[in-house]
C-alpha cells in the first residue's frame, strides 16, 4: 500500500509548471466533487411523516428491522417482538 505524501508550499512552487497545472486540477475535480455531493445527496424530506409507538401497539420503541411484504402491510422487528401494521390502523 502505498503511503500519502504530504509536501509543504514552498516544495510545491519548486514542482514544475506542467505538475502544478495537473495538481491543481486534481484539486479542483476532488473538491468539486465533494460540494456537488452535498448538494446532490438522495435526501428524501417527509412532508407529514406518520409515528407510530408503544402507544399505538409496537411491543417496543426500539425497531430494529423494518420490511414491506407483498400485501402491503409493514413488519417491524423490535427488541421485544414482531408487529404488522397494515398502514391504517
Amino acid at each position: 500500500m502505498t503511503k500519502p505524501v504530504t509536501i509543504a508550499f514552498k516544495e510545491f512552487l519548486r514542482i514544475p509548471a506542467l505538475n502544478q497545472n495537473a495538481l491543481k486540477k486534481q484539486l479542483l475535480i476532488i473538491l468539486l466533487t465533494f460540494l456537488l455531493s452535498g448538494l446532490l445527496s438522495a435526501q428524501y424530506k417527509f412532508s407529514n411523516p406518520v409515528v407510530i409507538d408503544t402507544k399505538d401497539g409496537l411491543p417496543s420503541n426500539n425497531i430494529t428491522t423494518i420490511t414491506k411484504d407483498s400485501l402491503g402491510f409493514m413488519w417491524f422487528g423490535t427488541d421485544n417482538g414482531l408487529c404488522r401494521w397494515d398502514g391504517i390502523t
